[in-house]
C-alpha cells in the first residue's frame, strides 16, 4: 500500500482519538462548583493519591529483581563439630551455674549462721542487761534501806550531839560568867592586895632566875628560864623565845647544822613524813620557817631580814609607819569576842583579808613591831580565860574556851598549810614593864601549846608574841580583865611570802633572805 493511501487513514484515527474525550465530556451535565469543607478536601486529596498510585505503580526493590546468591551448604562433619562445641559450652554454663548456686547456698548458710550468732549475742546481752538491772534495783533497794537506817541513826546522833553541844555551850557560858564575876571581885581593895601579893611572889621567883648582861652590840640581854630572852636598847624592849625550844616539844630532837652565813638551821621530822626547817641567827631571832611535804613541796611560812646589830636596836627600824586603821564594818565584826561569837563569826573574821589594801608584803619582824600594820587584820579577842595571878598556866577547865577558835584554825590550815596565825599576849597595867612583857609572852605561848596539844592545830603555823601592857584595850592603871587578854589574828596576807607559799622562798636554809 502506498504512503498516499495510508496517510488519510492515520489522520482519521488520530482525529477520532482527540475528539472522543471532548465528546464524552460534553455528554456530562454541567454542575455548578460548590465550596468544599476541610474534611471533603482531605478525602479528595487521599482519593487522588490512590488513583495516582494505581496509575503509576512503584518499581520493585532491587532485592526482588536481583535475589542474593545462596551460601554453599556446610559439610556434615563441620556441622557435627559445631553441635558438639555448642553442647560443650552449654555443659560448662550449666556447671558454672551449678557452682554459683552452690556458692550462693554456702554464703546464705554462713549469713544465716552469723544472723543466728548475732541473735544469740543479742539475747545474751539482753539477759545480761536484765540481770544488771535486777542487780542494780536490788542494790538501790539495799542502799535506800541503809540510807533510811543511817538517817534514823544520824537523826538520833544529831539530836544527841545537839543536846551535848547545848549543854557544852551552857557550861561555857557559866564559866565565862564566873570568870567575869571573879574579875569584877578583883577590883575590891582586899582582892587587889591578894592579887598583887601572889603576883609579886611569882614575879620574884622568875626574876631571881634571870640572867642579865650586855652583848657586844650594846643591848641589854635578860635571859629567863625556858630560853626566853628580853632585849632592851634605846627605850625599846622586845621578848622572843628560841624557836627550836617550842618544836622540841612536838617534833623531838632536831638535826641542827650551822649554815655558811653562821645561822643555825634545825630540821624536825613531823608525823606523816613532814619536815619543819627552822633557821635562827646569832642573836636567836627566827629568820625563816619552812614546812616541807613528803612530795617535796615547800611552804615558806615566814622570813626575816638578817641583822648586823642586836634586835633591840633594830626594833625602831622594823616599825612600819602607817596611818591609823579605818574600817567600814561593825566593831563587833572587826574585833570578835570569843566568849559570845559563833564558829561562823570566828571563821569570817579569820578568813577575811585586810580591812584596808596594802601595796606589798612585810617581814615577820615588821608585823610584830608595827601596831598599825597588825590592826589591818580583823582579830579574835579572848578575855574570858582566867590565868592565875602572875601565872601563865592554863587549866583544863579554861582550855574549853579555845575550842571554837581551835576548830577554825585547824580547818584553815588543812585547806592551806601555809597559813600563819599570830597569838598575842596582853596584860593590864599592874606591875613592871619587864614583868608584864615576860608574863604576856608566856601566856601567848601557853595558848599556842594548848591549841597544838589538845586540839591538833599545827604548832608551826602559829607565831606567838607578848606585848605586856603596851596596848591596853581599856586605858586604866587599875586591874582590868578586858586588858588581860589573848588576841588571835591571821597574818598570812601581811607576810611577803603570803602570795606565794608554794616556793622555795629565797632558796634553801642559810640564805640571806630578803634585803
Amino acid at each position: 500500500m502506498s504512503l498516499l493511501k495510508v496517510m488519510p487513514l492515520v489522520l482519521a484515527g488520530i482525529a477520532s482519538c482527540a475528539i472522543a474525550p471532548y465528546s464524552a465530556r460534553a455528554e456530562q451535565p454541567i454542575v455548578l462548583a460548590q465550596a468544599q469543607t476541610p474534611q471533603q478536601k482531605e478525602e479528595e486529596r487521599k482519593h487522588q493519591e490512590q488513583q495516582h498510585q494505581q496509575q503509576h505503580p512503584q518499581p520493585q526493590k532491587a532485592q526482588e529483581q536481583h535475589p542474593q546468591p545462596q551460601k554453599p551448604q556446610e559439610p556434615q562433619h563441620a556441622q557435627q563439630q559445631k553441635a558438639q562445641e555448642e553442647q560443650r559450652r552449654a555443659q560448662e554454663a550449666k556447671e558454672a551455674e551449678a557452682k554459683k548456686a552452690q556458692q550462693d547456698a554456702a554464703k546464705l548458710h554462713a549469713d544465716q549462721a552469723k544472723i543466728h550468732e548475732l541473735q544469740q549475742q543479742q539475747h545474751n546481752t539482753t539477759q545480761q542487761l536484765h540481770n544488771e538491772q535486777h542487780k542494780t534495783a536490788v542494790q538501790q533497794q539495799q542502799a535506800h534501806h541503809e540510807e533510811n537506817k543511817l538517817h534514823h541513826e544520824l537523826s538520833a546522833q544529831a539530836q544527841q550531839a545537839k543536846t551535848q553541844r547545848q549543854a557544852h555551850d551552857a557550861d561555857r557560858q557559866r564559866l565565862i560568867a564566873k570568870e567575869k564575876q571573879t574579875a569584877s571581885a578583883e577590883k575590891t581593895p582586899a582582892a587587889l592586895n591578894v592579887r598583887l601579893r601572889i603576883q609579886n611572889e611569882r614575879f620574884h621567883a622568875i626574876a631571881s632566875q634571870r640572867q642579865q648582861s650586855v652583848d657586844r652590840s650594846g643591848q641589854t640581854v635578860i635571859k629567863e628560864p625556858g630560853n626566853r630572852t628580853i632585849l632592851q636598847a634605846n627605850g625599846h624592849a622586845f621578848v622572843h623565845v628560841d624557836e627550836t625550844v617550842n618544836f622540841r616539844l612536838f617534833g623531838g630532837s632536831p638535826q641542827t647544822v650551822r649554815a655558811a652565813n653562821g645561822n643555825m638551821v634545825s630540821t624536825f621530822v613531823r608525823p606523816g613524813g613532814f619536815q619543819l626547817q627552822v633557821e635562827v641567827d646569832g642573836f636567836g631571832r627566827p629568820i625563816r620557817r619552812v614546812r616541807v611535804f613528803p612530795d617535796g613541796r615547800r611552804f615558806v611560812l615566814f622570813e626575816n631580814r638578817a641583822l648586823a646589830i642586836g634586835a633591840a636596836f633594830a626594833i625602831g627600824a622594823f616599825i612600819v609607819s602607817l596611818p591609823p586603821v579605818h574600817y567600814d564594818i561593825p566593831p563587833e565584826q572587826y574585833i570578835v569576842d570569843a566568849g559570845y561569837a559563833s564558829e561562823d563569826d570566828v571563821y569570817a573574821a579569820l578568813e577575811a583579808g585586810p580591812v584596808e589594801p596594802l601595796d606589798h608584803g612585810y617581814s615577820l619582824d615588821e608585823i610584830l613591831a608595827s601596831y598599825d600594820l597588825r590592826q589591818r587584820m580583823r582579830s579574835i579577842n579572848i578575855d574570858s580565860i582566867n590565868f592565875d595571878f602572875g601565872s601563865a598556866d592554863l587549866g583544863p577547865d579554861q582550855a574549853v574556851l579555845l575550842e571554837t577558835v581551835a576548830a577554825v584554825i585547824r580547818d584553815m590550815t588543812d585547806q592551806n598549810p601555809g597559813e600563819v596565825f599570830l597569838i598575842e599576849g596582853h596584860t593590864d597595867a599592874v606591875g613592871s614593864d619587864i614583868d608584864n612583857l615576860s608574863l604576856s609572852d608566856r601566856r601567848a605561848s601557853a595558848v599556842a601549846d594548848v591549841l597544838a596539844q589538845q586540839f591538833n592545830v599545827p604548832r608551826e603555823n602559829l607565831v606567838t608574841q607578848g606585848y605586856g601592857k603596851q596596848f591596853l584595850l581599856v586605858p586604866t592603871d587599875e586591874p582590868e580583865r578586858r586588858n588581860r587578854r589573848v588576841v588571835v589574828r591571821r597574818i598570812t596576807p601581811l607576810l611577803q611570802t603570803g602570795q606565794d607559799q608554794y616556793s622555795g622562798g629565797y632558796g634553801g636554809p642559810g640564805d640571806q633572805g630578803p634585803r
